[in-house]
């Protein structure tokens, strides 16, 4: 539903946040964790975009669309690759 993948997004969202900004404090104890944290996040924004190219994130095609490709951008991926690969959409045309 429309609630919970607005849910999923602001917990993406903000782990990603919160581990740039463990990043920026770059202490020993810090930047590793921070790190991992990105790291979980980004592989969450993945699974999102993959979501999103099925169009099973959102109930409506535009929609699952600009959220796919937005949260593709940080991983420097566009919709139609995910949405073209054999492991990652389901061969959906745009």
């Amino acid at each position: 539903s429309f609630v919970k993948g607005l849910w999923t997004m602001a917990k993406l969202l903000s782990a990603y946040l919160v581990g740039f900004a463990l990043i920026r404090s770059s202490s020993a104890v810090s930047l590793p964790l921070g790190v991992i944290i990105s790291a979980m996040a980004l592989s969450g924004f993945f699974v999102v975009g993959v979501d999103c190219s099925r169009r099973t994130f959102f109930a409506g095609k535009a929609l699952n669309d600009f959220v796919g490709a937005l949260v593709l951008l940080p991983l420097l991926r566009s919709l139609d690759s995910v949405r073209q690969s054999p492991k990652g959409g389901s061969g959906l045309a745009t």
